[in-house]
């Protein structure tokens, strides 16, 4: 196993954890390793960020109709 990071890896992995999708992948991957691997937690935080947008929706792109 490496234990060092390469310079990308280094420099730009923090940045993945400061979005919800990169949060929350980060949070599954930490506090809940049993989920299984990468590819499993992507499609698992990418289903969470669709039920998120629909339930939730931005308040600066409402469709007609709906209020904040």
């Amino acid at each position: 196993m490496k234990n060092q990071l390469d310079s990308n890896q280094a420099l730009y992995g923090p940045q993945a954890k400061k979005c919800f999708d990169g949060a929350l992948n980060a949070f599954l991957a930490q506090e809940c390793p049993q989920l299984g691997g990468h590819r499993t937690r992507q499609v698992l935080v990418q289903s969470l960020v669709q039920m998120v947008n629909q339930f939730f929706p931005e308040t600066n792109h409402l469709r007609p109709g709906q209020t904040p």
